[in-house]
């Protein structure tokens, strides 16, 4: 009967109230590590996990100090966002901070420890929300094509350039899956450091979608010609210090010196250092996905084009 539907969900929502509730009760912090140990951790990949761990560390625990969960407020939440607005925290993060306060009291919500999602009303401004960067225009990718043209990882950051790859793509991208002749890439993988396991790991792209066929221009082309080239002298230079042909990581497109895999941090660094030199916007390497379609069209491809790209 519906009467004993309804006991029957009551009873569930008074076990789960009182399942692993620290004495005292929860308090925000206790609660995001059991949103992060309990449900992120098995709802997630672990580069996914990684970077929760880190926003709640460094952003959102620290600021709700033996605060109890029941407690929290719309006004704690709000001055908390306007407390990372003002040490300088970009709009993006400050979005991806809320986010993820939002998400861990919504879990709250539906275990019934809270009565509401006190996240979901806190206000960012429209002024710090605009403060992402943007993708380039035609004009600026050019001008920062011709600037690193002699920079390692120019055919690299082309490449990404051209093609809206994200970085892991390009990372885990091996020969075996390039087709120069036809002109196409074929995306199967992505790469990252597993801290936990002290290796590298290759996963699925990011959706089904993302496991596809990419077209690349001329200009790719020739840049993945140059970089094969580049890459055989390098193996020769460094003789049986070349690690490039062991294990999974071998036959990587991109590589550092010795053949292994390239950190995304270090390109990272290195990408921003040189947009900060060439003295253009400053925007992130994964915004060169948006400058894409910028580019591709200045090359001359009609939207029809681009829809199949």
């Amino acid at each position: 009967t519906l009467a004993e539907v309804i006991a029957k969900k009551a009873k569930k929502v008074a076990e789960l109230k009182q399942h692993d509730a620290p004495e005292g009760g929860w308090t925000v912090e206790t609660w995001l590590n059991y949103w992060l140990n309990n449900i992120v951790a098995i709802r997630t990949k672990r580069s996914t996990q990684y970077s929760y761990r880190d926003v709640v560390r460094l952003h959102i625990a620290p600021e709700f100090p033996n605060r109890l969960l029941v407690d929290l407020t719309a006004e704690h939440v709000q001055s908390w966002i306007n407390r990372l607005i003002d040490k300088g925290l970009s709009g993006r993060t400050v979005q991806y901070c809320r986010t993820l306060l939002r998400m861990a009291l919504k879990q709250a919500w539906a275990f019934g420890h809270v009565d509401r999602n006190v996240a979901a009303v806190a206000h960012i401004s429209k002024s710090t929300a605009s403060n992402i960067p943007e993708a380039w225009s035609f004009e600026q990718s050019k001008e920062f094509i011709k600037y690193m043209r002699e920079e390692r990882y120019f055919p690299l950051i082309l490449t990404a350039l051209y093609t809206g790859c994200r970085k892991g793509e390009l990372l885990a991208l091996k020969w075996e899956n390039v087709d120069l002749e036809n002109k196409k890439i074929y995306i199967r993988y992505t790469i990252r450091w597993d801290r936990e396991a002290d290796e590298w790991e290759f996963t699925s792209p990011k959706s089904k979608e993302s496991n596809r066929v990419v077209n690349i221009t001329d200009d790719v082309v020739e840049a993945l010609k140059l970089q094969r080239e580049k890459q055989e002298f390098e193996k020769a230079w460094v003789g049986n210090l070349w690690e490039g042909d062991k294990g999974e990581t071998a036959g990587l497109v991109f590589a550092t010196k010795t053949g292994q895999p390239i950190a995304q941090n270090n390109l990272t660094h290195r990408f921003n250092d040189l947009v900060e030199q060439s003295g253009l916007r400053r925007i992130r390497f994964h915004d060169l996905r948006h400058s894409s379609a910028a580019l591709l069209r200045g090359a001359g491809l009609t939207e029809h084009e681009l829809s199949k790209w």
